[in-house]
């Protein structure tokens, strides 16, 4: 079995562990996951754990009136902007090398999954110079407070591109997206590469598989700059969701 096989169907932690303690509170002990934790678990715990150590930082730098659906948006955002190869890079760089296996990886597919394995295994293994050394890369990419839209970059260079109107459709279709089905979604992604035809751009498409039982896929399409999401059951339907999400924003005729 390959070390990245995600594994969904284990049963839920007791405790994920508590992002929002100092570093040098963090306990330098296993007990947060159990000893026979395989790395299909290390997978899945790394996960969990990245989305709430960035989900800790979006809620402190949330306004009063930003809507739940407004945050989680940013929270996808976020995961999909994060520096995966420079942050495993740097964690080399801090003495994690024994915890890491070695980076041979396609870096825009591969590097997600790698960094969710190495947070769970030094989670788990490491010694508290090293949990807080994680801690330390993976606090480093803040969320500025003042941008009103859903995604953010590091670097600060990527456009926005979802309004807050787009924020309460996302959090509607990822409560229920059982008619999905019977949209006619396709003329999104036709539309929207038509309209690249005409610009000289081409929409680029990246899609993860967030959840295996029940499934739930997220696409991310880059167009021209700027960023969308669309969450669905399938890999499909979540492209022509983030499709549909760049045309109502950019009012493109579909």
């Amino acid at each position: 079995m390959s070390i990245f096989t995600d594994s969904t169907n284990d049963a839920p932690m007791s405790s994920i562990c508590d992002v929002g303690c100092e570093q040098s509170d963090m306990d330098t002990s296993s007990s947060e996951v159990s000893s026979d934790a395989t790395p299909p678990k290390d997978y899945w715990f790394g996960r969990k754990y990245f989305e709430c150590v960035l989900a800790q930082h979006i809620l402190q730098g949330s306004r009063l009136h930003e809507s739940v659906a407004q945050i989680d948006s940013q929270l996808e955002g976020a995961i999909q902007s994060f520096p995966y190869v420079q942050s495993l890079t740097e964690l080399r760089s801090q003495g994690l090398e024994p915890l890491l296996p070695v980076l041979d990886t396609d870096p825009e597919h591969g590097a997600y999954r790698l960094m969710m394995f190495c947070i769970g295994a030094v989670v788990r293994n490491g010694d508290r110079k090293q949990k807080a050394a994680l801690l330390s890369v993976l606090r480093q990419y803040k969320v500025k407070p003042d941008r009103p839209s859903s995604f953010w970059s590091p670097a600060g260079n990527a456009r926005e591109g979802v309004s807050g109107r787009k924020h309460a459709h996302k959090m509607e279709q990822f409560v229920d997206d059982t008619n999905v089905t019977t949209l006619d979604l396709g003329r999104y992604a036709t539309a929207l590469k038509e309209y690249g035809d005409k610009h000289e751009f081409v929409p680029t498409y990246h899609v993860m598989e967030m959840c295996r039982v029940p499934p739930r896929f997220r696409a991310i399409v880059t167009v021209d700059g700027s960023v969308y999401v669309g969450t669905a059951k399938t890999k499909k339907q979540a492209r022509h969701e983030a499709a549909r999400e760049a045309c109502l924003e950019m009012e493109i005729d579909a």
